[in-house]
């Protein structure tokens, strides 16, 4: 069974230090890895654990087994197999897995350990495994959503920005403007005029922020 002490033990070995050094950087006991070794403890107080996974940048949660680590063993065997399933959930491009969590798609048997259990704890709810090896992967809501991208107008439908300038532009040059039908008398269409100005200057401003 994959327990704490093996867990603590690859954090270390990832790290490139002995378990020894750990515990003399938190001031523990070294005789608190023994214990787990030998199993005299299954598991340490929640003040302890969170020592452990601020020092090693990973999560409680893979210290105490919690989903998606329950199935850490079988997932850490073969990460290859696992990504292909997870992507089937993945709906945002493939390359932002490695920008967000540092962990190629393409070979997550080369990203570091730490790398790796974040990126489960950031994108996998939990996981499922059947008797055949097929991972059920229940993906958190970051792997649903991407920014959409503004749709660009129809043919046809005018840019505001142009609209709104070339209507500026043509008052200012003393063209008749319409109305419902009727003409804009010229104090109106220098009103007008100002307040298009306004309009324009508080769109630009509100597109620099």
């Amino acid at each position: 069974m994959y327990n704490l002490y093996d867990r603590i033990i690859d954090l270390c070995d990832n790290m490139g230090i002995k378990p020894g050094k750990m515990c003399n950087d938190l001031s523990f006991s070294r005789g608190m890895m023994t214990d787990l070794k030998m199993e005299r403890k299954q598991s340490l107080s929640t003040d302890t654990l969170s020592k452990i996974s601020d020092y090693f940048g990973v999560t409680v949660n893979f210290l105490i087994a919690r989903p998606p680590f329950d199935y850490w063993t079988q997932i850490n065997r073969d990460r290859s197999s696992f990504m292909h399933f997870f992507l089937q959930c993945w709906k945002r491009p493939v390359e932002e897995i490695q920008t967000l969590w540092n962990v190629n798609p393409e070979n997550p048997e080369g990203s570091n350990l730490t790398d790796f259990i974040r990126f489960l704890d950031e994108s996998v709810e939990k996981v499922l495994l059947s008797s055949s090896g097929e991972w059920t992967v229940f993906a958190k809501a970051i792997c649903q959503h991407q920014k959409e991208k503004p749709a660009a107008p129809k043919d046809g439908e005018p840019d505001v920005k142009e609209a709104l300038t070339d209507m500026a532009k043509r008052a200012a040059q003393g063209a008749l403007l319409m109305y419902d039908g009727e003409p804009l008398d010229s104090e109106t269409q220098r009103a007008f005029e100002a307040s298009l100005r306004v309009v324009i200057a508080t769109l630009e401003g509100r597109r620099g922020k």
